[in-house]
């Protein structure tokens, strides 16, 4: 394919569109060798904002490169996200039946011989 070299108001919608529902499927888009038209176009409509100053790249392999790297990053997030989802439903408190509303006399009686 060749490089695109310059883009009107209707390709900056169309792409707009385009990164919109891509997200919304949970995927991003990346722009690789983008001509210095282009992206001064890009960056003058929000474009380049709106998607993110990451996800534009001098050339393809750089952008491959970050995209390794970013979905790395996702996964190790989500994997602490994880692990710590899993140790604070460990470690948070089994409810006693005695809990709840009044604990009567026998609970009243257990709280004082924590307190002493």
């Amino acid at each position: 394919m060749t490089p695109v070299q310059t883009i009107d108001s209707t390709a900056v919608h169309m792409l707009e569109d385009l990164v919109k529902d891509f997200r919304r499927r949970g995927v991003h888009v990346v722009f690789a060798s983008c001509d210095a038209a282009v992206e001064d176009t890009l960056r003058r409509a929000g474009v380049q904002r709106h998607v993110g100053y990451e996800w534009f790249h001098a050339n393809v392999n750089a952008a491959v490169e970050f995209c390794v790297r970013h979905r790395a990053a996702v996964d190790a997030l989500r994997a602490t996200r994880e692990r710590t989802a899993l140790l604070s439903a460990s470690l948070s408190p089994t409810p006693s039946p005695r809990s709840g509303g009044d604990a009567g006399p026998a609970g009243e009686a257990e709280a004082k011989d924590l307190e002493r």
